[in-house]
């Protein structure tokens, strides 16, 4: 977790599309009289001046403040975005400067406590006539994937965050809005790290990989795959079947800060299929073994804010048993606060 200091260096650094900007132009934004005030911020050195949050936030909210020399746009004149972007940054540095940090696992890892908008993500399954809003029978969960999951994990969400804001959100359609919220990924790892993705590739050091069969088939989920080339596969009831009945998912339950927000956090369930997304979401929700798992996490992964836990989801007569992860965990990191 970075300090204020350390935060208010890294965005005069990075400034605007990566050029960095001056200490003069702060100075001359924020009428002081030389950048050792600045300076001083940006070490840590000193006492910050709690009003000058807002000046950092509006600044920062758009290029235009680094024209002539160095200037602070009125909040008034500000776009929409730009608003915006002023806000999240506000709230942002606020919360450092207050030394609030991202959630890792807690006694419920599903209970954020900051009374924050939560946004559920999901992805779209093409091709259903319902999920077309000229059916006069349309219905928009008919589009959805992991429908399961998201009618599970938004239960829960909604009973351990009463006050916040909590909605679902198709993958593609998400806002600038939506991105300052807790996020909770439901579905392919893969989709979630890359470029133009949510989050940076390599953020966590596992991804999801197409894999052919001994009989050449296409598996029609993607495996789990570490940097080291292990691969972890579900199981069947003749191994060198794809196609026949399923006896065991790969799940995982990932968290990390939100790229897009420092002081909100972004978790991932997912699956090699989608009974692997349930069980993961199930290994959080469920109310027997959910405090159980809950105490595993915090063993496995300490008091990071960025981890990853992969386990195996075993399915009985069809349906899936939630795992216990004291004993059905595959593979664990983590990277310290």
């Amino acid at each position: 977790m970075s300090t204020l200091g350390q935060r208010l260096r890294e965005l005069r650094e990075t400034g605007f599309e990566g050029e960095s900007v001056r200490q003069a132009a702060l100075m001359s934004a924020f009428g002081l009289k030389s950048t050792s005030a600045i300076s001083g911020w940006e070490k840590g050195t000193g006492t910050f001046p709690r009003g000058r949050l807002r000046d950092y936030a509006r600044f920062f909210a758009t290029p235009r403040s680094v024209e002539d020399g160095g200037r602070l746009v009125d909040e008034k004149d500000l776009t929409d975005t730009e608003r915006s972007t002023m806000t999240a940054l506000l709230e942002e540095l606020t919360a450092l400067l207050d030394g609030r940090t991202a959630v890792a696992v807690s006694d419920d890892p599903w209970t954020f406590g900051d009374h924050a908008p939560i946004r559920i993500v999901v992805g779209s399954v093409p091709g259903s006539p319902y999920a077309d809003k000229a059916n006069h029978n349309y219905m928009q969960l008919a589009g959805l994937g992991d429908v399961d999951s998201l009618w599970e994990i938004h239960g829960h969400l909604s009973r351990t965050n009463p006050e916040a804001d909590i909605r679902f959100v198709v993958a593609e359609d998400l806002g600038s809005d939506d991105l300052q919220c807790h996020l909770v990924v439901l579905g392919n790892l893969a989709q979630t790290q890359g470029p133009g993705r949510l989050l940076p590739a390599g953020t966590f050091p596992l991804t999801q990989v197409s894999v052919t069969g001994p009989s050449g088939d296409e598996l029609d989920g993607e495996v789990f795959e570490t940097e080291e080339g292990t691969r972890y596969l579900p199981e069947f009831t003749e191994p060198e079947d794809w196609r026949s009945e399923l006896t065991e998912d790969v799940g995982m339950l990932a968290r990390t800060q939100n790229p897009h927000f420092r002081e909100r956090t972004l978790s991932v369930c997912s699956g090699v299929f989608t009974r692997g997304v349930y069980g993961a979401v199930r290994a959080l929700t469920h109310k027997g073994l959910r405090e159980t798992n809950a105490a595993t996490l915090r063993k496995q992964v300490g008091d990071a804010s960025t981890w990853l836990a992969l386990f195996r989801v075993t399915i009985t007569g069809g349906r899936v048993t939630t795992p216990d992860l004291s004993h059905s965990t595959l593979f664990t990191w983590s990277r310290p606060s």
